[in-house]
């Protein structure tokens, strides 16, 4: 199967975790942001644990990378809190597209310790979807882009990007599953000390579990489902792609499906998303979102 067909998987799966992080983060986790990465963290452990007994492979990674791998699963799980308060702040549809900026760090990260390399029509058609995905987010309002939200957006990418790349230099050595097993693992693991030793977040997740336990619990099942789909398979077109920007660069659908499903939801659930007015904004959007796709094609084509 082609990487390309594989890269392109994620982004998808990220837009409906998206979304359904918006709606968590807004109106069960608005007291605490970093709680929602906790109780997340800890529902990975329960995967982790599953993919270590079905795997035997798993078993034969040497402690060391054991350890570094569990670190990338901190280091992914931190790496999403700015994210979560950008979601809290101005949603989805603003947030998402700023992921782009991940793009930029990947191929510096993968330049400068991969020994990557890229052609120089690669680099033209990552700044085009760069610049569609953040075009997408642009404020008509204030003539800019949220300078708290890009802050937190930017903090978000540089972890993620650097996992990216971390992961990339593993998948050389070792199967994605067991990539996948030992980070998740390792978030799962640290998510449970902090609970056991902070007793104010412990206190927190058994209030939100007592209040709306069954809805949450679902929802999250739902969201972790979708983001390690996600991120399974990102690891398995890592081991694919000619070039870790290249599979970072297709990420730029994801504003895309995110702002259709932010238009859907919003229409047929404004009580839970901001309904999406059809204007001039709305024909900006989708405007970016088509010069996204020809960037996407032209990546695809080189």
């Amino acid at each position: 199967m082609s990487w390309l067909l594989i890269a392109s998987i994620p982004p998808l799966l990220w837009s409906i975790s998206n979304v359904l992080d918006e709606y968590l983060a807004k109106h069960h986790f608005a007291a605490n942001g970093v709680m929602y990465i906790i109780m997340a963290s800890v529902l990975e452990l329960l995967v982790g644990g599953v993919l270590i007994i079905l795997n035997p492979f798993v078993l034969q990674v040497p402690l060391p990378d054991i350890l570094f791998l569990g670190g990338l699963g901190v280091l992914l799980s931190v790496s999403f809190i700015p994210y979560v308060y950008a979601l809290q702040g101005d949603g989805a549809a603003l947030a998402v597209p700023i992921f782009q900026l991940e793009v930029v760090w990947v191929f510096l990260l993968g330049w400068l310790f991969l020994g990557e390399g890229v052609t120089v029509q690669g680099l033209l058609a990552c700044t085009v979807i760069v610049v569609a995905a953040i075009g997408i987010g642009w404020d008509f309002k204030t003539r800019k882009i949220a300078v708290r939200t890009l802050l937190l957006m930017l903090l978000s990418t540089i972890g993620l990007s650097t996992y990216t790349v971390s992961i990339r230099h593993h998948a050389m050595t070792y199967d994605w599953l067991s990539i996948y097993a030992w980070v998740v693992t390792g978030a799962g693991i640290a998510a449970c000390l902090a609970l056991c030793v902070y007793k104010p977040w412990r206190d927190q997740a058994v209030e939100i579990l007592q209040r709306s336990g069954k809805k949450v619990s679902t929802i999250f099942v739902m969201q972790s489902g979708f983001d390690m789909a996600a991120n399974a398979t990102l690891a398995l077109a890592l081991t694919l792609a000619p070039a870790a920007g290249f599979v970072q660069t297709m990420n730029g659908l994801q504003p895309f499906y995110v702002f259709i499903f932010a238009l859907i939801l919003g229409r047929f659930f404004p009580h839970l998303y901001e309904h999406i007015k059809i204007d001039a904004v709305f024909f900006w959007r989708l405007f970016c979102i088509i010069v996204l796709f020809a960037g996407v094609g032209w990546l695809s084509s080189l």
